[in-house]
């Protein structure tokens, strides 16, 4: 059996005589009264979802699951109406034997046969979950349970306590079978946050509210792995409580994304609507018959035009030739996030299995939310300068046409070509850890690396091998013989000048320690002795930043949260996609993702904070290969080490 088998709704008639205007009206479950074991019947009533109003019905968060073992209810005299095993058990547990009611719940409220129907009620979801009078979050339940199944002793003295433990503990011993977890599911997010209450919790026979939950998370008694894990999935649920006041940026609502999981991936995008800025939220339509490229190319430039930034081009976690090999075009952000599961690893031994395997205790099991605090660091959101005094621009105005949704059209400034590219050797060996103390601090440095020479610098030169001299003494003889900012400027205005000679190619890698000594190398030679130290959160800098974080004089705030951003973005890089050293045709030098090749175009597009690689295509169009750091023309060093720079203006269609 395949999933496409596993996940199709069985054919069943839908109760049309029960027809809405999907645009402003929906339908309410009403369960009727019966014991656990009675067939479970119902019907459909009519509910307007005009906006504020408060509704006299719950509305039920669950995960659906496959279809293999579904129930079959009775639906406004509908026999044998299929539903999944999981929303089966759920209204078994639900049902009252002495009440009608009433509910809204998807599966069965929405006529999932109806195409047009589903897209304009996933249109109204947000509006629906806020006027429901709450929301009951539906966790599952034990396999083969009845109706006097319950947990522990009813008369626990602290009985909401036990209750409560024993909810977590049941969660975690006895997952539903083909169900994955509630809280990894995308729209998650939207049914948590937009309830005027905090909601229930259920599973089984028992009920507890959200805050006891979160109340139980915090005490002593989470000592055990089941409620470490509930501690950890609920302080990540916490993080959406911002999401209840809207008005939210698209970005930072899609970065939270890369932790939840949906079948449709439409509903990465259709999940988050209700909590986006108005203005954000007009831009986007439902609409299910949409490819996957275009609702995901429709949502990146949403992201762009509404912000006047290019932040969300930070969020592609694949290289260019898997974002081509899939049929995306290479600027669209893939927002089913295909490389999130792939782990963090910050440091990594050649050798030394016991030090790689305390690394995953430790950091493994946070990884998840290390990857969220990457990702909203890498926003722009503080970011307000130009790359050059005489082109001030900085706000980016993209230009897309749903018609030919596979290109999009940004500005920016020429600066410069790849010339030479070097392989990242980001392992490092247990001895030389040991050995070397400095290297340690180097290392951590390629967060953004630090421009003072040190003693770790002579340790540095000692070790260095011949390839990595080589290419120190060829960048230090080139820019030495005519200057990386007054290169740029005259190849920008055509005129001849020497090119950026590289050494023998080898084979042997960059060793990524050295890096940020190949950094304070160029630094001492090519940047004028006047300009400001390029400010870095390395080990050394973390000390200078806390002793000058409250001088209102200080400008290494900023730099220090962008270079931060880029530094963690980098590592992240090199984990996924292996990273690559190169030296531009100028003799700049900088870090970028594994699938650089020579003659890249390095670019200044207008409403990025971070330079752009860009790689021309057979037909004069561009292909986006990825953000990447290139020393000393960031965070307003151009402004500083050549204030009259005129570079090359240009429109760069992408596709």
């Amino acid at each position: 059996m395949t999933d496409d088998d596993r996940y199709t709704r069985p054919h069943s008639d839908y109760p049309t005589e029960i027809s809405i205007n999907p645009k402003t009206q929906t339908r309410i479950l009403i369960l009727e009264p019966g014991k656990y074991n009675d067939p479970i019947c119902c019907s459909l009533t009519v509910e307007n979802i005009p906006e504020g109003a408060r509704g006299d019905f719950d509305a039920l968060s669950y995960v659906w699951g496959d279809w293999i073992g579904c129930g079959s209810i009775c639906v406004n005299g509908v026999s044998n109406f299929p539903v999944t095993q999981n929303l089966w058990r759920a209204l078994r547990r639900l049902r009252r034997e002495d009440i009608y009611q009433f509910f809204w719940i998807d599966q069965i409220t929405i006529n999932q046969g109806d195409l047009e129907e589903r897209t304009e009620q996933v249109s109204q979801m947000g509006r629906i979950f806020q006027q429901a009078r709450r929301v009951i979050i539906w966790l599952g339940d034990v396999e083969d349970s009845s109706s006097s199944w319950s947990f522990g002793s009813k008369s626990t003295k602290n009985k909401k306590k036990q209750i409560t433990k024993n909810i977590m503990k049941a969660v975690y011993e006895n997952p539903v079978q083909n169900v994955q977890p509630w809280w990894t599911r995308a729209w998650v997010i939207q049914e948590y946050a937009l309830g005027k209450e905090l909601p229930i919790i259920m599973f089984g026979s028992e009920q507890v509210e959200w805050r006891e939950l979160m109340e139980f998370s915090k005490s002593k008694d989470v000592d055990d792995g089941p409620f470490r894990t509930w501690t950890k999935i609920l302080q990540s649920l916490q993080d959406y409580e911002y999401l209840r006041k809207g008005d939210q940026s698209f970005f930072l609502l899609t970065a939270n994304l890369a932790n939840t999981k949906t079948r449709v991936p439409h509903d990465k995008i259709y999940c988050i609507l209700p909590s986006l800025a108005p203005q954000e939220r007009a831009l986007i339509t439902v609409d299910y018959k949409r490819s996957v490229s275009e609702t995901f190319c429709q949502a990146t430039w949403v992201s762009m035009v509404s912000s006047s930034r290019l932040e969300i081009l930070g969020l592609i976690d694949s290289s260019l030739s898997q974002r081509l090999e899939a049929g995306y075009p290479s600027w669209m952000t893939d927002f089913t996030f295909p490389n999130h599961e792939k782990p963090l690893h910050l440091l990594q031994m050649e050798d030394g299995k016991f030090l790689t395997k305390a690394h995953d205790k430790i950091f493994q099991p946070y990884d998840s939310m290390f990857k969220t605090i990457l990702r909203v660091l890498f926003a722009f959101e503080a970011w307000e300068w130009s790359w050059c005094k005489k082109q001030p621009k900085f706000i980016a105005e993209p230009i897309w046409d749903a018609s030919n949704h596979q290109q999009l059209v940004l500005q920016g400034l020429e600066f410069d070509n790849i010339s030479h590219l070097v392989n990242v050797k980001t392992e490092m060996s247990v001895s030389t850890v040991m050995t070397a103390s400095g290297q340690v601090q180097n290392y951590m440095n390629i967060i953004a690396p630090n421009s003072s020479s040190s003693l770790t610098s002579w340790i540095d030169e000692k070790s260095w091998k011949p390839m990595e001299r080589e290419l120190n003494d060829s960048i230090q003889r080139h820019i030495t013989k005519e200057n990386p900012y007054q290169r740029v400027n005259e190849a920008s205005l055509q005129r001849k000048g020497a090119p950026y000679q590289p050494p023998i190619a080898r084979k042997e890698p960059l060793r990524v320690f050295l890096v940020d000594s190949l950094f304070r190398k160029w630094d001492q030679t090519a940047r004028p002795k006047t300009a400001r130290k390029i400010f870095s959160p390395s080990v050394s800098g973390a000390f200078e930043f806390l002793k000058l974080k409250d001088d209102p004089n200080f400008s290494g705030r900023r730099e220090m949260t962008s270079l931060m951003a880029w530094g963690l973005r980098t590592l992240q890089q090199m984990n996924q996609l292996g990273n690559i050293f190169f030296v531009t045709s100028s003799g700049f030098i900088g870090l970028g993702p594994a699938d650089l090749r020579m003659d890249d175009k390095i670019v200044l597009l207008y409403g990025s904070q971070f330079p752009a690689a860009l790689r021309r295509t057979e037909n004069g169009n561009w292909r986006f290969v990825g953000f990447v750091y290139v020393r000393g023309i960031m965070n307003e060093e151009l402004f500083e080490c050549f204030s009259d720079l005129e570079l090359k203006e240009s429109k760069f269609v992408l596709e």
